[in-house]
């Protein structure tokens, strides 16, 4: 084992020069050179983060850098996905949120229970991501057009860093947004379940932007 990490590809193409060389410092083989926690508290990028107002001991590096690469991952989620995930979102108990309420928090630090993309991008910053990365990310995650991302979306795109999403939420989601219940989701039903879970949203633009055939017979079976 040489403890060398690569760093190409993937998400490892948003994080800045500076977090990379925080986990290259980590991964020593010699115990002799790896640094203590306390050292690597000293470092440039740990520092950074430290002293932009999010305390380390509220939210560790490692559940705030899982937040970044599950927001990530759900910018690039087609809508129906993000759809359901917002599904399982609203419908989630106190204990199936369990931290993410504190994330919120962090990021949201006008209180207003509503994040701009100012907000995302003051606390994506820190974990290294650029602004065009933040702002790719931000139009992601304002998948209903609002302008802001509220709780229950902000929930959706991170609820998977606390585990895979159980097989029985996810066939619940199916079953709301097969609004007639026929097995299968077609235009219909997702404009029904648009109306109904989204009210506010464009439910015209909405639809333009998920039905790639935006007819009755384009279909999506479970």
């Amino acid at each position: 084992m040489k403890g060398v990490q690569g760093f190409k590809g993937g998400h490892w193409d948003f994080i800045s020069r500076e977090a990379k060389s925080f986990v290259s410092t980590l991964l020593q083989v010699d115990e002799a050179e790896r640094p203590s926690a306390y050292d690597g508290l000293k470092h440039p990028w740990t520092k950074k983060f430290r002293d932009s107002g999010i305390s380390i001991s509220d939210v560790e590096l490692h559940c705030m850098a899982k937040i970044g690469v599950s927001m990530e991952s759900f910018s690039r989620f087609a809508l129906i996905k993000k759809l359901a995930l917002l599904i399982i979102a609203q419908r989630s108990t106190s204990e199936e949120i369990g931290y993410l309420g504190d994330i919120f928090q962090c990021f949201d630090t006008d209180a207003t229970g509503l994040l701009t993309e100012a907000n995302v991008k003051a606390c994506l910053s820190r974990l290294g991501y650029s602004s065009k990365n933040v702002h790719r990310i931000f139009q992601g995650l304002d998948f209903l057009g609002y302008g802001h991302v509220g709780f229950s979306v902000f929930l959706a795109a991170t609820l998977e860093t606390n585990g895979p999403i159980p097989e029985v939420w996810l066939t619940e989601a199916f079953d709301i947004i097969d609004f007639d219940r026929d097995g299968a989701i077609s235009s219909t039903d997702l404009r029904a379940t648009v109306q109904r879970c989204t009210p506010q949203c464009d439910v015209d633009i909405f639809m333009k932007n998920a039905m790639t055939c935006p007819t009755d017979t384009a279909i999506i079976c479970y």
